[in-house]
């Protein structure tokens, strides 16, 4: 949900995300298995030890989705993540995300465009792709 302020991020932040398409990213978000995959080993990376065990029990089949929301402790988890996707700033998503956009139309360019871009959040395109995901999980 986006207030009247955000709209025009959250415009633009679609129109991005609806470029994906023509991506190998896109195609992952449109195959269910693909995009089953990708959550759950996102999930099996994450910092967070909750979730990484999340993605560990999704991904060996031991729980599904719906049972993880049924552990309290996995469901807080999951619960904290989305709202950190609530406070996320589309503005400078977008930015990342048409960084990530035109070095998969441009592949011989770097995809970082200065050191800033890889210096404290890691690469345009792993963030990207990591709330891509995440964003079509939830």
């Amino acid at each position: 949900m986006t207030d009247d302020a955000s709209e025009p991020a959250a415009t633009r932040y679609r129109g991005l995300l609806a470029q994906l398409e023509t991506t190998t990213i896109g195609a992952d978000l449109t195959d269910e298995n693909r995009w089953r995959h990708l959550v759950f080993q996102q999930l099996q990376h994450n910092e967070n030890p909750v979730l990484m065990e999340v993605g560990q029990e999704l991904g060996a089949g031991n729980i599904s989705l719906r049972g993880a929301g049924e552990v309290p402790a996995y469901a807080e988890a999951l619960r904290a993540s989305l709202d950190r996707l609530a406070d996320l700033d589309l503005g400078a998503m977008s930015d990342r995300l048409e960084t990530f956009l035109e070095a998969q139309k441009n592949p011989g360019r770097t995809q970082a465009t200065s050191a800033a871009d890889t210096s404290e959040q890691g690469p345009a395109d792993d963030d990207s792709y990591t709330v891509v995901i995440t964003e079509r999980a939830w």
